[in-house]
């Protein structure tokens, strides 16, 4: 996110490659993140812990990796 609260493009994340050698399961894969992410935010409530909020640090590597972090997780029902 930015400074407004808007959500940017990351250019260094490019999941499924790009140009013409595209990844032919990308519709399936996407399709599968958002069910399963669905499916966690309603069963779940995610809660940020107090005056412990993530960090926005990036390691680079070989990838970019966000340091680990800790939430309060709770069922819904």
């Amino acid at each position: 996110m930015d400074n407004h609260g808007k959500w940017k493009r990351v250019n260094e994340l490019i999941p499924f490659s790009v140009g013409k050698r595209v990844c032919l399961g990308e519709g399936l894969a996407k399709m599968e993140l958002f069910l399963f992410t669905a499916n966690l935010f309603n069963h779940f409530r995610f809660k940020m812990i107090p005056n412990k909020p993530p960090s926005m640090v990036r390691k680079l590597g070989g990838t970019v990796i966000p340091e680990g972090f800790v939430c309060h997780v709770e069922k819904r029902y």
